[in-house]
């Protein structure tokens, strides 16, 4: 969804799919699975691409390939899932090792709404700052760093090691550190990692593992 998290995903050894507008289609994915050799294995990243790839997978195993589909709903579940990846290790292990990291990954964000709308929250404006946990919206305010606290606090409740914080590309300068700073006074024991994702719409993404 951004330049920073696609480069993310060549450093972890994988082949980032940049859709049409945000919007991967069959064409793309197939394009880009048969530019690579191998068992395939395909991280969508949210639900519209998860759809996308349950149709695509049987058209390339019917060329002779194994493939997975791993259904992972969000940015920061499928880097999660990569950073398990292990390429020696045998397809079937390589899948399960990384759908559990996708599955354990609670996942957040913040973003800014585009015009009035009603939501779990309650009534929101156009330009209230919008906190989503696993896909809901569940907190609107006016100050970006309070709402990010906001949700990292419902992240945090049940617990975790790795949080990684995705910077959007309209994301407030000083946001992750000032993030950082919250989180280590109240979880001082959760190691913090920072991508500039570059995203839009998104000003962050958090994962939680």
């Amino acid at each position: 969804a951004g330049a920073g998290l696609a480069e993310a995903v060549r450093a972890s050894g994988g082949t980032p799919v940049v859709g049409l507008r945000g919007r991967l289609t069959p064409e793309a994915l197939s394009e880009a699975a048969r530019a690579v050799d191998g068992d395939l294995v395909i991280l969508p990243n949210d639900m519209e691409s998860l759809e996308v790839a349950g149709h695509a997978a049987p058209r390339l195993r019917a060329e002779g390939r194994r493939v997975a589909v791993i259904p992972s709903v969000s940015q920061v579940q499928g880097l999660a899932a990569m950073a398990v990846h292990e390429p020696t290790a045998d397809f079937e292990s390589v899948v399960v090792a990384m759908s559990s990291a996708a599955g354990h990954t609670r996942h957040g964000g913040v973003t800014v709404a585009e015009s009035p709308a009603m939501t779990m929250a309650g009534r929101c404006d156009t330009g209230d700052v919008l906190g989503i946990v696993e896909g809901d919206f569940v907190e609107i305010g006016v100050s970006v760093a309070d709402v990010a606290t906001r949700v990292l606090e419902r992240l945090l409740v049940t617990g975790g090691e790795l949080l990684t914080l995705v910077l959007g590309a309209d994301a407030p300068p000083g946001l992750a550190g000032e993030l950082t700073r919250r989180v280590r006074r109240r979880a001082p024991s959760v190691d913090v990692q920072v991508i500039d994702g570059g995203q839009a719409r998104y000003l962050l993404l958090v994962g939680l593992e």
